[in-house]
C-alpha cells in the first residue's frame, strides 16, 4: 500500500498541531485542538494518537522542504517541461524589503539576513539522526535540539566539498543564495532567533537500575558551596545523589552516590533537603525479613549528612495502628527541627525531631521531641516560623502548634492525654470555621498569610490570622473555584524567612500563588497588604498551558520563573510577564517551551476516553538557572540562561511579539 493511501487526516492535523506548538502559537494550537475534537477523529489529547511518538520536532517543515527539493530536482531533470509544479516555492516568503522595513519601524524585528537581528554566521546545515538512548547513567548533552527545522544535508554525492547551504526558495542556481531560515522555537533545547528570551541547554539520562522509578528530584537548596549542584532523586528502589556539572558540555558521565541503607524491595515515600543544604531527610518504606522467613513492614526515617554519616529518626513511641506511611517531611526555616507527617488514611500523626547541629557530631539515633496524634486524616503541614507549624485536614481541621522542648522526656509520669500530644503548645485549634475537608495549606513568609485549598469543595481561602503582633483585624478572603475544573498542584512563590516584613520593617512586594487545573489552565493569585495593612488578594491572570492536564508546578527560588508541566511538556513563564504595561495586563506567553525526548505524552489504557498522565517532578536549582524534570526512569536538567536583552519592555519569540 502506498504512503498516500495510508495517509489519514489525523497525520496532517497532528503535524500542523505540533508545528503550532513548536513555533509558539499557543492560542492557535488550543483552538485547533478544540476544532479537531469536534470532528470526532480524536477523543482526547492528540499526543495519544498511535503514531505520535514517531513524529520528531519540525517534521512538518521537513516534509514540506523535502517536497520542494524533490519538485526542484524533477524540474532540473527536465520533467514536467522543466517547470516546477509548486510555483510558489520560487518566491521569497519574507515579503518585500519595504514591508520588512515597515515592520522594523513598527517594533517587529525582521528575521531576514539584512535585518541585523542575527549577525553571526549560520552553521553549515546537515541532517541528523536521533541516536538510541543509553540505558546507563550517561549524561546526554544536547544543544538546539536534535533536528533543526530547515537543516539539510548539503554534501554532494560525488564527494565534492560541502558548500554553504542555500535556501530552498531560490528560483535557479544563478540566483543569489539566501541564508537558510531557522524556524527555531523555545521547544526542545532551542533558543529563539531574537535573543530576548532565556537560552537553554539540557542534560538527560536514563536510570541504570531496571527496578527503580523516580518519584521526586530535589536540588540542594544551598546557593553556594560544593553541594549546590547536588540533585537528590528518590522513588521506588531509589535514593541517589547526583553531582551535576556546572556546564552541559562537561556532562559526559555523571557521578552519583546511592544511599546504602536503601535495600531492595524498598521505596522512598517522602524526602526533602535541610534549608542550609548540609543534610537531606528521606522516609524509607519496605519489608524486613525475619529469621522465621516471614516478612515485616518496616519504616525508617533517615537523615543523611554532608559527611556521609546518617541519623535514624525513630518513629515511635507512640505509633499508628496500622502504621501507615510518611508522605511529607519539612524542615523548619532555621534547619533546627524536622517534621514528618504520617497517615493510615483514617488516623494521622505529626512528629518532630531536632536536626543535628553543624558543630556537633550527628548521633546514630534520635528520638522525637514532639508529636500529636489525630483521629482523622491530616492532609498537609507547613512551618510558619522557626518553631511554629500549621496543619490542615478532613472535617475542618486547621490548627497551629508551637514546639516546646521544655516538656519532660519521661513518659511514665505523663497522663494518657499527654501521650497523645507531647512537646507542642496549641496556638490556634480552629483557624478556619466550618467542616470543610482541606487538602492543601501554603504559607507566604513575606506577608505571613496562609492559603487553604479544598479540592473537593472547590474553595480557596487566604487568611492573615497567623500573623503575630498584628493589631489590624483582617477578614479572610475566599475565592470560589470552578466546579467544572479539577484542582491539581498548588504552589506559592518562595520567600526567605529573613525577608519577612515583620522582621525588617520594610514593605514587602506582592507574592504569588499558582494553581493548576485538569483543563490545562493555571490561575495566578497575588498576595499583598495595602498601606493601611488591609489584606489584598486578587486573581491576577490565567495562563494557558499547551497540553492538559497541569500536573506539576514549581517556582524558582527567587520567584523569577514559574514552571508548569505534565508528562509530555514543560513551559516556563517569567514573573515579569505578569506585570501591567501602560496599565494594561496582557496575557503572557511562555518564555520557554520544552518537550522531553522519546515521550509520546499521556497514554490511554486502550479506551478512547481515558487518558493516563504520570506526574513528573519539577525542582529549581538554588541559583534559578537549572530546572530538573524527572519522570519514571528518566531525568533531564534544563539549563536556563539569563535574557541577553532583559531591558526590553516586551518578550518576543520567533519574531512574533507577545500579545
Amino acid at each position: 500500500m502506498s504512503a498516500a493511501a495510508t495517509l489519514h487526516s489525523n497525520h496532517v492535523n497532528y503535524l500542523i498541531w505540533r508545528y503550532l506548538q513548536e513555533q509558539g502559537f499557543e492560542h492557535a494550537a488550543i483552538a485547533f485542538t478544540r476544532d479537531w475534537r469536534r470532528t470526532g477523529d480524536i477523543a482526547s489529547d492528540p499526543d495519544a494518537l498511535p503514531f505520535a511518538h514517531a513524529v520528531q520536532r519540525n517534521d512538518l517543515v521537513s516534509v514540506v522542504q523535502y517536497g520542494v527539493h524533490y519538485d526542484q530536482a524533477r524540474a532540473k531533470a527536465g520533467l514536467n517541461n522543466g517547470e516546477r509544479k509548486f510555483v510558489w516555492s520560487k518566491f521569497d516568503g519574507r515579503g518585500t524589503p519595504a514591508r520588512r522595513r515597515d515592520s522594523t519601524a513598527n517594533g517587529v524585528k525582521s528575521r531576514s539576513a539584512d535585518s541585523g537581528g542575527r549577525k553571526e554566521k549560520l552553521p553549515a546545515a546537515r541532517s541528523t539522526t536521533a541516536r538510541a538512548l543509553p540505558k546507563g547513567d550517561i549524561g546526554e548533552t544536547q544543544f538546539n535540539g536534535e533536528r533543526d527545522a530547515m537543516e539539510i544535508d548539503t554534501g554532494s554525492a560525488n564527494g565534492e566539498p560541502e558548500q554553504e547551504p542555500t535556501s530552498p526558495t531560490v528560483a535557479s542556481e544563478s540566483d543569489q543564495a539566501a541564508p537558510v531560515e531557522r524556524y527555531d522555537s523555545m521547544d526542545v533545547l532551542v533558543q529563539t532567533d531574537l535573543e530576548v528570551a532565556p537560552k537553554t541547554s539540557t542534560i538527560s539520562w536514563q536510570l541504570d537500575k531496571p527496578s527503580a522509578t523516580i518519584q521526586r528530584a530535589l536540588w540542594n537548596p544551598s546557593p553556594e558551596g560544593d553541594d549546590t549542584n547536588t540533585l537528590l532523586t528518590v522513588g521506588d528502589d531509589l535514593c541517589r545523589f547526583y553531582q551535576i556539572p556546572r556546564s552541559a558540555s562537561d556532562a559526559r558521565h555523571l557521578e552519583h552516590v546511592d544511599e546504602p541503607a536503601l535495600s531492595s524491595r524498598c521505596g522512598v515515600t517522602a524526602a526533602t533537603w535541610r534549608p542550609d543544604g548540609i543534610a537531606a531527610c528521606c522516609a524509607i518504606d519496605g519489608l524486613r525479613e525475619l529469621p522465621s522467613g516471614t516478612q515485616l513492614s518496616q519504616q525508617v526515617l533517615l537523615e543523611r549528612h554532608q559527611d556521609a554519616t546518617s541519623t535514624t529518626l525513630q518513629l515511635g513511641p507512640p505509633s499508628l495502628e496500622p502504621p501507615g506511611i510518611v508522605f511529607a517531611i519539612h524542615y523548619s526555616p532555621d534547619s533546627r527541627y524536622v517534621l514528618a507527617l504520617r497517615t493510615n488514611m483514617k488516623r494521622s500523626m505529626i512528629q518532630i525531631w531536632s536536626s543535628a547541629r553543624t558543630n556537633v557530631d550527628a548521633p546514630p539515633l534520635c528520638e522525637s521531641i514532639a508529636w500529636r496524634l489525630f483521629d482523622n486524616q491530616v492532609t498537609d503541614a507547613q512551618w510558619i516560623s522557626n518553631d511554629t507549624l500549621a496543619i490542615c485536614g478532613e472535617k475542618g481541621l486547621s490548627a497551629c502548634y508551637q514546639v516546646d522542648e521544655s516538656q519532660g522526656q519521661d513518659l511514665s509520669t505523663l497522663p494518657t492525654a499527654s501521650v497523645l500530644m507531647r512537646g507542642l503548645i496549641p496556638r490556634n485549634s480552629n483557624i478556619l470555621e466550618g467542616a470543610t475537608d482541606w487538602d492543601v495549606i501554603r504559607f507566604d513568609h513575606h506577608h505571613r498569610v496562609a492559603a487553604f485549598v479544598s479540592k473537593s469543595q472547590k474553595r480557596l481561602v487566604f487568611t492573615a490570622k497567623l500573623r503575630s503582633h498584628d493589631s489590624h483585624t483582617n477578614p479572610d478572603m475566599e475565592f470560589t473555584l470552578p466546579d467544572a475544573k479539577s484542582i491539581e498542584p498548588v504552589e506559592i512563590s518562595p520567600n526567605p524567612l529573613q525577608q519577612n516584613p515583620e522582621h525588617d520593617g520594610g514593605p514587602a512586594p506582592e507574592s504569588f500563588l499558582a494553581m493548576g487545573f485538569d483543563d490545562g489552565t493555571v490561575a495566578v493569585y497575588t498576595i499583598r497588604f495595602a498601606p493601611n495593612q488591609t489584606l489584598l488578594c486578587d486573581e491576577l491572570i490565567e495562563l494557558n498551558f499547551m497540553v492538559s492536564p497541569v500536573t506539576a508546578l514549581s517556582w524558582s527560588k527567587n520567584s523569577e520563573y514559574l514552571a508548569v508541566s505534565n508528562s509530555s511538556l514543560v513551559q516556563i513563564w517569567s514573573r515579569d510577564s505578569f506585570s501591567r504595561i501602560n496599565g494594561v495586563l496582557h496575557n503572557p506567553r511562555a518564555a520557554v517551551t520544552w518537550r522531553p525526548q522519546n515521550n509520546s505524552g499521556p497514554t490511554g489504557d486502550g479506551s478512547s476516553d481515558a487518558v493516563v498522565d504520570f506526574e513528573p517532578s519539577l525542582s529549581w536549582s538554588a541559583d534559578g538557572t537549572s530546572l530538573a524534570f524527572a519522570i519514571k526512569e528518566r531525568v533531564s536538567v534544563i539549563g536556563i540562561g539569563p535574557p541577553v536583552q532583559a531591558n526590553l519592555p516586551e518578550t518576543a519569540l520567533n519574531g512574533h511579539r507577545s500579545p
